[in-house]
């Protein structure tokens, strides 16, 4: 009978290593402590799937009207916006990953994780703004499918404080695009929406990682109240 139920117990231990994907990975099967972990993490992504994007499309409150200000040289001005019409957020939790590997670059163990921030999300607003001369007109701005890779290891200080640090750092927001009512001025725009976005992305891509690491001590003794 004890052969039996053995036998039983190793048959379903063979199918869950087969079947079940713990992180959102199908190379990586971690050890027990670690797929408790990640049985956790994959509850709160489905309950986030369920009921968090409703939530945060609900919560999301952009004013219909207002002004921004800009102080970025060589422009200053202030651009006055109304008619602000956006779309529900659209997010693909499914896509999302969390597992604890190792690099193989250095062999560093991290928590690998994969978020896509936004597959789809549409907004637009009318606008006015005065710099050498009065521009007017209606921008719509598409973001689709992007997404951030992060992959973070852990450091200790003398005094015991456990704080993360960025090992990896990558963004991909090149599929943005920029609309506009006058076809002219569509294409004026969109040279400098493109040199922004990439200059950005690449910025984050490459520097993002060391910059963030030196404030990530900080926010956590912040977040800690430490």
């Amino acid at each position: 009978m004890m052969r039996l139920l053995s036998l039983i117990m190793a048959a379903s231990l063979v199918t869950a290593e087969d079947s079940i994907t713990f992180g959102g990975l199908h190379t990586h099967k971690p050890g027990l402590k670690l797929r408790i972990t990640q049985a956790v993490s994959d509850l709160v992504k489905e309950n986030l799937l369920q009921y968090g994007i409703a939530y945060m499309n609900f919560d999301l409150k952009i004013p219909e009207s207002g002004e921004y200000k800009i102080s970025s040289f060589p422009l200053y001005t202030d651009v006055h916006y109304w008619n602000l019409r956006y779309d529900v957020f659209q997010i693909d939790i499914h896509k999302a990953a969390l597992n604890y590997t190792a690099m193989v670059i250095d062999d560093a163990p991290v928590v690998y994780l994969s978020l896509p921030v936004v597959e789809h999300w549409r907004v637009g607003f009318d606008y006015f703004f005065q710099y050498m001369f009065d521009y007017e007109g209606r921008f719509d701005f598409d973001f689709r499918n992007m997404f951030a890779l992060v992959t973070t290891t852990l450091k200790a200080t003398s005094d015991g404080h456990l704080f993360p640090q960025l090992h990896d750092l990558k963004i991909d927001i090149s599929k943005a695009e920029l609309f506009h009512s006058d076809w002219f001025a569509e294409f004026m725009y969109r040279q400098l929406f493109d040199l922004a976005k990439y200059t950005v992305m690449n910025a984050y891509n490459t520097f993002g990682a060391d910059i963030i690491n030196h404030n990530l001590y900080a926010i956590t003794k912040y977040i800690t109240n430490e």
